[in-house]
């Protein structure tokens, strides 16, 4: 996904150097790409139109790529029932699922969510002065890559908690409303992560609320 974003951003740019602009979204470029390369008003040359159709096979090869790819995490995704539960907590697709147990496995290394949480690199760094706590941001230990795709999940939850009125968005409002967005997100990225962690810890005996918060 990296790769198709350069290219892209490639094709972008050099596009922009004749006067075409084109919006940036995969499927505007898929689109609209190829009638700008076969369109003789513009004022790209022959050479520039030879390298856009080179380019144009190339993002549609690392389309292709990447549909194939997503429909192999959905075929293992299919195929593990703890990884299907998973997909039970709001902010968790397959695609998280996958690689909490490919990285974690059962969690059992943890004695609680807490600690899942803190391998993650989710929970906030803190230091004490003068009897008073303080928080910071979080650190960059951990996996990162599952982080990031935790943080992910979380500011999808987010920014649809505007639509909500249940419990769990009525306390994203809250702490967007006193700390911002972002920690909001980092916050219910933390959420995320401890309700996983009960999930796989408990198996099949956690029973999820409608919110995807663990009742027991």
């Amino acid at each position: 996904m990296q790769d198709r974003i350069a290219q892209i951003n490639q094709i972008q740019g050099l596009l922009t150097e004749y006067g075409v602009v084109i919006a940036q979204t995969p499927l505007k470029v898929r689109t609209q790409l190829a009638a700008i390369i076969d369109d003789e008003h513009n004022e790209m040359t022959g050479l520039t139109r030879t390298m856009m159709r080179d380019m144009y096979e190339r993002l549609a090869l690392l389309d292709r790529q990447i549909a194939r790819y997503d429909e192999l995490i959905q075929q293992v995704h299919r195929a593990l029932p703890a990884s299907l539960r998973l997909e039970n907590i709001r902010g968790v697709g397959p695609m998280i699922a996958t690689a909490v147990i490919a990285a974690a496995g059962s969690t059992s290394w943890f004695s609680n969510g807490r600690q899942f949480a803190a391998w993650l690199g989710l929970t906030p760094r803190q230091h004490s002065s003068g009897g008073k706590e303080r928080l910071f941001g979080i650190t960059n230990r951990g996996n990162g890559y599952l982080r990031m795709l935790l943080v992910h999940g979380a500011r999808s939850v987010v920014q649809q908690a505007v639509k909500h009125t249940d419990k769990r968005s009525r306390w994203i409002h809250e702490v967007q409303a006193r700390r911002g967005t972002n920690v909001a997100v980092v916050a219910f990225a933390n959420k995320i992560a401890r309700t996983i962690w009960v999930l796989l810890a408990r198996g099949q005996a956690c029973r999820l609320s409608p919110a995807g918060v663990p009742k027991s």
